[in-house]
C-alpha cells in the first residue's frame, strides 16, 4: 500500500468505498453517543473512523506519485475543503507518462554521450589520417619483401563491390594506434613477419582488412538468406488464399515460390510465382 501508485480508477474506487464505510460508522457513532451503554463502541467507532481517514491519505498520496507529484502534499488533506479539492484534482487528471518526466535526462544524457562519441571518433581519424599516407607509400615495398616468406591470406570472390576499402584500411590502422588489434590476426602477422614489429604491422592490416571483408560478406549472405526464408515463408503462408481467389488447383511444384496449376474454369495450365509480395501468373500454357 505504502509507496504504491494509484490510476484514477483504482483511487476514485478505494476512496468511494471509503467514503460509503465511514457514513455508516458516522451513524452508528451518533447513535451510540445518545446511549450511555454504548459509549465505549462509539469510542471505539471513532478510532476505526480515524484510521480510515488515514488509509484515505495514503490512498490520495499513492494517487499523487501516480501523477508524478511529491505524496506529502496529501497532508493538506488534513484541512477541511482542501482534502476535498486535493480528491477532485488529482482524481481527474491523467497521470504523466514517464516520457515527459524523465525527457529532459534524457536528452541530456544522449547529447552528452553523442558528443562523447563524435569526439572520440574524430581523434581517431585524425590520428590515423596522419600515418595513413605513410603506411601507404610504405605498405607496397613491404609487401613486396615479405611475399617469398608470406601466406598470402584467402580472397574473398564475393565480396559487395560497393566496400569502402579505404575506410577499412584506415579501421585497421586506428586498431594499431589504439591498442585494439585483434590477438589472433596479430599473432599471426608476427609469426609471418619473423618479430619484425614493422612488417608485423603491414601483415595485420593486410589480414585486418581481409577479416572485414568476410566479415561483411558473410553479413550480407546472411541478410540475403533471411530475406529468402521469409519470402517463402510469406509465399507458403499465402498460396492457398491466392489458389482459392483465382479458382486455381497446384499441379506441382517448381521451388518454394513457384508452382504449375489449373483452372477449375478452364483446360489450360499456368505457371505462378510468388514476386515482390505478391502471387502472380507468368505463364500460359
Amino acid at each position: 500500500m505504502f509507496g504504491a501508485k494509484y490510476s484514477r480508477s483504482k483511487f476514485w474506487i478505494i476512496s468511494i468505498i471509503l467514503f460509503i464505510v465511514d457514513v455508516f460508522l458516522g451513524i452508528f457513532i451518533r447513535v451510540f453517543e445518545h446511549s450511555n451503554e454504548y459509549q465505549s463502541q462509539a469510542m471505539s467507532l471513532s478510532i476505526i473512523t480515524l484510521v480510515i481517514a488515514i488509509v484515505w491519505m495514503n490512498t490520495l498520496a499513492n494517487r499523487i506519485r501516480d501523477y508524478g507529484s511529491n505524496p506529502y502534499i496529501a497532508l493538506w488533506a488534513i484541512i477541511p475543503l482542501v482534502n476535498i479539492i486535493l480528491a477532485f484534482y488529482y482524481g481527474s487528471v491523467k497521470s504523466k507518462k514517464k516520457e515527459d518526466m524523465t525527457q529532459d535526462s534524457k536528452s541530456n544524457t544522449n547529447s552528452s554521450l553523442v558528443k562523447a562519441v563524435k569526439n572520440h571518433a574524430q581523434d581517431i581519424a585524425e590520428d590515423a589520417k596522419e600515418n595513413l599516407e605513410e603506411y601507404k607509400d610504405e605498405h607496397q615495398t613491404r609487401k613486396n619483401q615479405t611475399i617469398e616468406t608470406t601466406p598470402a591470406p584467402v580472397q574473398s570472390t564475393t565480396i559487395k563491390e560497393n566496400i569502402d576499402e579505404d575506410a577499412l584500411y584506415e579501421h585497421s590502422m586506428s586498431e594499431i594506434e589504439n591498442d585494439t588489434q585483434i590477438k589472433s590476426l596479430w599473432a599471426k602477422a608476427f609469426a609471418n613477419s619473423e618479430g619484425n614489429e614493422e612488417k608485423t604491422k603491414a601483415l595485420y592490416i593486410q589480414y585486418r582488412v581481409e577479416n572485414l571483408k568476410k566479415i561483411h560478406e558473410e553479413t550480407r549472405q546472411n541478410r540475403m538468406r533471411e530475406e529468402k526464408e521469409r519470402s517463402n515463408k510469406e509465399a507458403n503462408e499465402t498460396i492457398d488464399v491466392f489458389l482459392k481467389e483465382n479458382n486455381l488447383k497446384v499441379i506441382r511444384s517448381l521451388s518454394d515460390t513457384k508452382y504449375e496449376v489449373s483452372s477449375y474454369n478452364s483446360p489450360m495450365n499456368a505457371i505462378v510465382e510468388y514476386r515482390n509480395g505478391i502471387w502472380s501468373v507468368v505463364k500460359w500454357s
